[in-house]
């Protein structure tokens, strides 16, 4: 039968949730997200204060560093990130509530749902608290990273998938 487009389709499907699989662990993502997503949430935090000169930091990562995030944020994509795709978390202030901040995350130009605690899914906006505790379960101390890393426990596990067609 040959290569046809729904094979085509499936193998990309499976590959897409094996690769998505290697990056959504606990250690993973502790090892792996745990860092980067603290040290924006640092940013936001001393927004927060009024202790950041920043109005905007800008960071470059490749695919597997945003497929990482987008893991560890509870959504699947369809697809692997896509070259210059785009992930924007922007924080805002409640006007009627000075202090009382909420983070809208975008992937692409669109609303991306997140799974974050104390927080729906279906929320375009969510409180900065649920993010920063996100933050704060994936932060390990120095001792904790060199733990994981020499533990020789696999940080990767396999869910091979075998693609009849």
């Amino acid at each position: 039968p040959g290569l046809t487009p729904e094979l085509i389709a499936k193998v990309q499907r499976e590959a897409n949730r094996e690769i998505f699989s290697y990056l959504i662990g606990e250690d993973v993502s502790k090892l792996g997200m745990g860092p980067w997503l603290n040290e924006m949430i640092g940013h936001m935090r001393d927004h927060r204060r009024n202790q950041s000169p920043h109005k905007a930091v800008v960071w470059s990562a490749h695919d597997s560093s945003l497929a990482g995030i987008l893991g560890v944020l509870g959504t699947r994509p369809n697809a692997f990130p896509a070259f210059a795709s785009c992930l924007v978390f922007e924080l805002f202030e409640n006007r009627d509530s000075p202090g009382d901040h909420y983070v809208r995350v975008l992937w692409n130009g669109e609303v991306l749902p997140v799974d974050l605690p104390n927080s729906s899914m279906d929320d375009e906006f969510h409180q900065f608290s649920a993010l920063d505790q996100l933050a704060r379960r994936l932060y390990l101390t120095p001792l904790e990273y060199e733990r994981i890393c020499k533990s020789g426990k696999p940080i990767f596990t396999r869910a091979w998938t075998s693609i009849d067609h």
